[in-house]
């Protein structure tokens, strides 16, 4: 009876390991396809920390969440090895803009003329207007600069 009762009890404790969801994943994975985490109670799919603590090296496509940046302008993007770039935008009045830009970075005008109001940064601490932009289907197009920089 007790070797029974012993294998019942082994039994169910594996049974138990695959029933009950995995809270921790090492290592690398690589998803394919959808991953849909819509029922989660939250999630953290970025890198965040203090900007003085973001990584040195980067790859890719890889992102960081800098908690100390200004809000809006907190994500960076690792635009290639080990270059990492400032997303989002800031907005304001045309002569309210920042002195100072890095290549990426964008600006909207709320006082400039429709079709004139969006800025990019296309060389440092240079501000390019996109003239006569449009949007479709949210996809901004326009004539006034080559964006990205080639």
């Amino acid at each position: 009876m007790g070797r029974y009762l012993s294998r019942a009890a082994v039994v169910l404790g594996l049974s138990a390991s695959t029933i009950c969801a995995q809270s921790l994943i090492n290592g690398a994975r690589d998803f394919r396809g959808m991953l849909d985490a819509s029922n989660a109670s939250s999630t953290k799919p970025v890198k965040a920390g203090l900007l003085a603590n973001r990584p040195v090296n980067c790859g890719g496509g890889e992102l960081y969440l800098a908690t100390d940046a200004q809000p809006g302008r907190q994500l960076f993007v690792c635009y290639s090895a080990n270059t990492w770039v400032q997303s989002g935008y800031s907005q304001g009045l045309d002569s309210a803009k920042p002195s100072t830009c890095t290549v990426g970075q964008m600006y909207f005008a709320v006082d400039a003329p429709a079709g004139t109001n969006l800025r990019f940064c296309t060389a440092a601490n240079t501000w390019t207007s996109m003239q006569n932009a449009a949007v479709s289907s949210g996809v901004t197009v326009g004539t006034g600069c080559d964006w990205p920089p080639r």
